[in-house]
């Protein structure tokens, strides 16, 4: 039915660390970057490490988002030093911020993902024609 809410979603700006981990080892404790890095020091682990941002627009942010990589105390550093630089670029007024859609959640039962995903698309398409349209001339 016309207007029935169906779903929600989260919408901003960010960053996002993405670890992608191998082990044979039972007892890691994956909470926390440091963690893993210590794992993969021990041999327990190996893996990759990769950040992006999410929204966010500026040669600063970009300069400071290490290339991917494997799971490295270097690395970590590096991404610990991109995560404080992005966390200040934020409150820059240089930086320009465009909000995207980081997660959706289903809450009418009956919902697919399928169908929530074309009302978000909808959705998108509508926001693009209306901020596209130039405001109306004073008369």
């Amino acid at each position: 039915q016309q207007g029935d809410i169906v779903g929600e979603a989260c919408v901003g700006v960010g960053f996002r660390v993405e670890a992608n981990i191998s082990s044979r080892a039972d007892d890691i404790n994956l909470g926390d970057l440091f963690t893993i890095g210590m794992a993969v020091k021990e041999r327990k682990a190996y893996g990759s490490l990769r950040m992006e941002a999410i929204g966010l627009h500026d040669p600063e942010i970009t300069s400071v988002i290490p290339l991917p990589s494997e799971i490295s105390g270097a690395a970590i550093q590096a991404i610990m030093q991109g995560m404080s630089t992005i966390k200040y670029k934020l409150y820059d007024q240089t930086t320009r911020l465009i909000p995207q859609i980081m997660g959706v959640r289903i809450v009418k039962d009956g919902t697919t993902l399928t169908e929530l995903n074309e009302i978000l698309m909808r959705y998108h398409l509508l926001g693009k024609k209306n901020t596209s349209q130039k405001p109306p001339k004073d008369k």
